[in-house]
């Protein structure tokens, strides 16, 4: 089952993951600001963390890393 969840741009983070996640859930983010909130929200709520770009954080944390090749250059 997917369902998708959109939530208004000036809502505070915390209160939307809790609104939308738990046990189960996913978080998909991308953008380099959203790595710490992404990884704590997460663990706070139990779902599994995804991040669509190379993390500026160590990508053990997540649970999966979709680093494009253009991310890739350079390292």
């Amino acid at each position: 089952r997917v369902e998708v969840v959109r939530f208004p741009a000036g809502a505070a983070l915390w209160k939307r993951c809790r609104q939308a996640a738990g046990p189960g859930e996913l978080f998909i983010a991308a953008g380099h600001r959203t790595h710490l909130p992404l990884w704590w929200a997460a663990r706070r709520t139990g779902a599994r963390s995804v991040v669509i770009m190379k993390p500026t954080l160590p990508a053990r944390l997540f649970d999966l890393c979709i680093v494009p090749r253009h991310d890739l250059r350079g390292t």
